[in-house]
């Protein structure tokens, strides 16, 4: 019976004759062990293959295994193969008569039915590719003119995408979370884009596929207007899988731009009926370009279950009437565990002159946001901030700041130059309360003026802009005194400037359990054992975990900043 099915595969599919041939073995749509309410263990149905023959026939040539589980290298393995050297697309796409293109192999995979494998050889492929459900493209593998053994390496093996549209590779809204595109460097086309966003190395609409262990690079953008944006990944939504899209251990970068260069950007619908879009964004490196306008992860539309977590953040140069942010969100969202412009080579230009506007790391435009365990620097300009929170143009959502360590950066200017670790801002012009601030680490950077809390009412006068509570945070400014305070009043003509001992004079919340310590923090931004920090948290609103996923609290209370000593 088994025989029987996977030949009636091949004679709908137009592929009879895969069967003889080594490494191409189609089979039976069976569900696996996850459509059975188990776990799914690897990419294929993983009961092996079963021969009608007495001498084992198909069985003793894979016994269906696939290289999703891990037990199987090189041309053994079931799947489609695809080398753009020495493949042909009149080919069965066996590892012995690969395929040219991608797209041919996913028209064989998607024929074949059932869960497949695409195997990808390190090349160049300038074509449009397309993802399909159930079919997983994994780049990285070794055959061309010099070798042929199927071997992987996708470190050493380049295997590119050449965009040759705007939209990039796709994964369209029939595409889940059990598809998996693994080992490609996808570069984004360059020019001038013709429709929004813009350029975009791989768009995600509605599909919500796992990206693993790629290199995704926004083309550079050329022309102006407001589809100048370079983009590495666009996430529009609703996504297909309610758990969203998971874009883990990947290099994404936008390119130059313009107008504005992106490294992850969820996309925004002007239709409410479409959705916002979900992801879960784990351990990448993640950059903008350079820019007018350069953030590393941008969301004006993201729903509940969006997390990004664990990732490397920066964004990169901006110009003097542009923008530099690590991250921008105006919607939902966990921001937990990241490092964002942490790395001192890569701090990003933000805007210079003494009409700047703020640059950095997070900028919170009205959103609800749980933004907890993080090392965030600012930028390297005149006027700089770890976090920005601004009210938006709808209803403020609820922000939680705990357990950060937040650093303002700067540039080391001299007068009229300041950094924070925290800024808040009134855009609408009425009075705001912008945040729950508790357990964090508030260092107010380089800059000539250093504060740990910059309260900037300039655009309402005679409001006020205040956080929903300040507590058990440590204020402290590293290195030669320069203008230091631990918070600052501006109302757009005067400003008022707080010693750490003044905090008790701001009314509504009364600031309480905050310190002024030297926090011993080591290059890593970990606490010395001797910290004075140790234990001086809050459970309130606190994560159960700190950046390295350490518990919380481990000793007697909750560790201020982002690290849980041990």
């Amino acid at each position: 019976m088994a025989s029987l099915a996977r030949t009636l595969v091949l004679a709908l599919g137009g592929v009879a004759g895969f069967l003889v041939a080594c490494g191409h073995l189609p089979f039976e749509d069976v569900p696996d062990a996850e459509e059975a309410g188990g776990p799914e263990a690897g990419s294929l149905v993983d009961s092996p293959f079963v021969s009608d023959s007495p001498s084992g026939g198909e069985a003793s040539v894979d016994a269906g295994v696939d290289a999703a589980d891990g037990g199987c290298q090189g041309p053994t393995c079931v799947g489609t193969y695809v080398s753009s050297v020495l493949g042909d697309d009149a080919n069965p796409g066996t590892s012995a008569k690969p395929v040219k293109t991608i797209t041919k192999a996913i028209a064989i995979a998607v024929a074949l039915g059932g869960k497949q494998n695409v195997y990808v050889a390190a090349a160049h492929y300038p074509e449009k590719v397309t993802l399909s459900e159930r079919v997983d493209l994994l780049g990285g593998y070794d055959c061309d003119a010099t070798s042929c053994t199927w071997g992987r390496d996708p470190s050493n093996n380049d295997t590119a995408i050449l965009d040759q549209d705007f939209e990039g590779v796709l994964a369209p809204k029939t595409v889940t979370r059990k598809t998996l595109f693994d080992g490609f460097r996808v570069a984004g086309k360059a020019g001038v884009p013709t429709a929004s966003p813009g350029s975009v190395a791989m768009s995600l609409v509605g599909g919500s596929p796992t990206i693993s262990h790629c290199k995704l690079a926004g083309g550079d953008v050329t022309g102006g207007g407001a589809n100048a944006r370079s983009i590495a990944l666009a996430i529009y939504g609703p996504p297909a899988d309610p758990a969203g899209a998971l874009v883990d251990q990947n290099a994404i970068v936008g390119g130059a731009s313009t107008n504005e260069s992106v490294g992850v950007h969820f996309v925004g619908s002007s239709s409410a009926a479409n959705g916002a879009p979900v992801a879960v964004v784990t351990s990448n490196r993640i950059r903008g370009g350079g820019a007018a306008n350069s953030v590393g992860v941008l969301a004006w539309s993201s729903a509940a279950g969006t997390l990004v977590k664990g990732n490397d953040i920066a964004a990169g140069a901006s110009t003097p009437a542009g923008e530099s942010w690590g991250v921008i969100v105006d919607s939902t969202m966990t921001i937990d565990s990241n490092r964002i412009n942490a790395e001192p080579t890569l701090v990003p230009m933000c805007p210079q002159g003494t009409s700047a506007t703020f640059c950095g790391g997070i900028h919170s435009v009205g959103s609800t946001t749980s933004i907890v365990n993080n090392v965030v620097f600012g930028g390297s300009g005149p006027k700089t901030c770890a976090v920005l929170l601004t009210d938006g143009e709808v209803g403020l959502g609820a922000v939680t700041l705990n357990g950060n360590t937040l650093d303002g950066q700067g540039n080391a200017g001299g007068d009229g130059t300041l950094s924070t670790a925290v800024a808040l801002r009134i855009n609408a012009g009425v009075s705001a309360s912008l945040g729950s601030v508790r357990n964090n680490i508030l260092l107010g950077g380089l800059n000539k003026a250093r504060y740990g809390v910059f309260e900037d009412s300039s655009s309402g006068a005679g409001k006020t802009v205040r956080t929903v509570a300040l507590d058990n945070n440590d204020f402290w400014n590293a290195g030669a005194p320069r203008s230091d305070f631990a918070y600052h009043v501006w109302n757009g003509n005067a400003g008022t400037d707080l010693l750490f001992a003044q905090l008790a004079t701001i009314p509504s919340p009364v600031p309480s359990a905050n310190l002024s310590v030297d926090p011993l923090l080591n290059a890593s931004s970990h606490l010395a054992q001797t910290s004075p920090v140790i234990d001086k948290g809050t459970v309130k609103e606190a994560s159960n975990h700190d950046i390295d996923g350490d518990n919380r609290p481990k000793g007697a209370a909750v560790d201020i900043g982002a690290d849980e000593a041990k």
